[in-house]
């Protein structure tokens, strides 16, 4: 999960407006509940339903990839993004093609062949 958007989304959820108007924002402690850690993973697994999370850092880049386990997880986390699509392929090519965020093997070992044919052709 990003960082941003879990201090978004928790302050969201926990800034309570007081009587003159004023926000208050909560105390360290409060953004630390499990109640509300559960709160911000659900509205984080919505907004990865809703679109891909890539990384802008060149480091996970598939020509930057010398197996590293941040760079494995990584890309564990765009196969994951990817399955969720109700068309795969179309996130599959954006990812290999346009963002160089998926190595091809690592597609050829994730994905049925069909799928990876139909991305290479959508996105020529």
């Amino acid at each position: 999960m990003r960082y941003d958007f879990y201090l978004k989304t928790a302050f969201d959820k926990c800034v309570k407006v007081i009587a003159n108007g004023r926000p208050l924002p909560p105390r360290p402690a409060q953004l630390k509940k499990e109640e509300l850690l559960i709160e911000v993973f659900h509205e984080w697994e919505s907004y990865c339903e809703a679109s891909l999370q890539i990384a802008k850092s060149p480091y996970f880049t598939a020509t930057l990839f010398h197996n590293s386990p941040m760079q494995v997880d990584y890309e564990d986390f765009i196969v994951k993004q990817v399955r969720m699509r109700q068309v795969q392929h179309y996130a599959l090519g954006t990812c290999i093609y346009r963002y160089d965020a998926l190595r091809i093997e690592k597609a050829l070992e994730s994905f049925d062949i069909s799928i990876i044919n139909q991305a290479i052709k959508s996105s020529i």
